[in-house]
């Protein structure tokens, strides 16, 4: 599984390597997870799964990937909630 984290999501100008990147995981036969802001780019079209926040600010959308890849390393370790 490919997971990828991108503010645009990717169009011809901005993360042409995270496209072409999830093109050669899918023809790999790898699933795609992405995780776009704006308008969701190409990453919306290509993803097996997009988590896509239709937010329009920079700094709003890291912030929320921040959170989620502190989150996804946290439940990865197997912590427990109640021990935050």
């Amino acid at each position: 599984m490919l997971v990828i984290f991108s503010v645009h999501g990717g169009n011809a100008q901005t993360s042409r390597n995270l496209i072409n990147a999830a093109k050669k995981a899918k023809k790999i036969g790898m699933k795609v997870v992405s995780f776009v802001g704006f308008d969701g780019g190409e990453l919306k079209k290509i993803s097996d799964v997009c988590i896509h926040f239709p937010i329009n600010s920079s700094a709003h959308i890291e912030s929320l990937f921040s959170l989620i890849s502190h989150l996804i390393i946290f439940y990865l370790k197997g912590e427990k909630w109640n021990s935050l």
